[in-house]
């Protein structure tokens, strides 16, 4: 399906969100730039709630989120709320590799898809009025998944865009970031938990004798699932 072209106007986009708008995001993770989908589980509902979405189209003439259970991106839900966070590489939007603040797009929907409107130019450009510093409403505070299927950046997703940063004094380290909380399907039995289970310590105990292999030391997993260095004597 062809997305029209068509000319952005004020009431079709928002610095701030409302029921029906989409947010739509720059971000970098290790100098990894991606595109953030801001998506609303009202949204969802509206195309019946799929597992995983594709994301076609551009910021010029507009986005198109289709339900795709094979091959999409799985949404990422931000803890205590309805929001999700789509999240894919720029490089497949032709964006430059520029941090920009959340433009919130009014949401239409035909056929099972959700279409975004054309992006503001002014968010395409990464003018002044976009930067991440310039202040402006964000919404997410941390999420409780990421998408698993391999499409988008490893990453875990923080607060909103970035922020200002107070001054702190030297002395005092950074906080440290909270890790990602892994989220169960919704359709899990405990057979099928079980055999997850055991695929993930499988592929754990692979890694684990090819970091003893590279480091010469004798590893093993602790009461707290941590990685430590085992100082026992081998046993003869």
């Amino acid at each position: 399906m062809e997305i029209a072209r068509a000319s952005t106007t004020t009431s079709s986009w928002s610095h701030q969100p409302d029921h029906d708008r989409i947010g739509v995001s720059i971000f970098s993770n290790h100098d990894r730039f991606s595109i953030r989908f801001h998506v609303r589980l009202f949204h969802l509902n509206k195309i019946k709630n799929p597992k995983a979405l594709g994301i076609r189209g551009s910021a010029l003439n507009g986005f198109i989120l289709t339900p795709d259970n094979k091959a999409g991106i799985k949404p990422s839900r931000v803890a205590g709320s309805d929001l999700f966070y789509l999240m894919q590489t720029i490089s497949k939007f032709d964006l430059s590799k520029r941090l920009r603040r959340t433009v919130w797009m009014r949401a239409e929907y035909a056929d099972g898809h959700i279409r975004i409107p054309p992006l503001p130019p002014a968010w395409i450009s990464a003018d002044p009025e976009f930067d991440p510093g310039n202040g402006g409403y964000e919404e997410g505070t941390r999420t409780m998944a990421v998408s698993r299927n391999g499409k988008d950046d490893p990453v875990r997703v923080g607060s909103g865009e970035s922020q200002p940063i107070a001054s702190r004094a030297s002395t005092i380290p950074p906080p440290k970031p909270s890790p990602p909380q892994y989220q169960l399907p919704h359709d899990s039995t405990l057979a099928s938990l079980q055999i997850e289970l055991g695929q993930k310590l499988e592929e754990a105990q692979i890694i684990v004798q090819e970091m003893e292999r590279l480091s010469g030391l004798r590893l093993v997993l602790d009461r707290n699932l941590r990685l430590v260095v085992n100082l026992a004597p081998p046993l003869k």
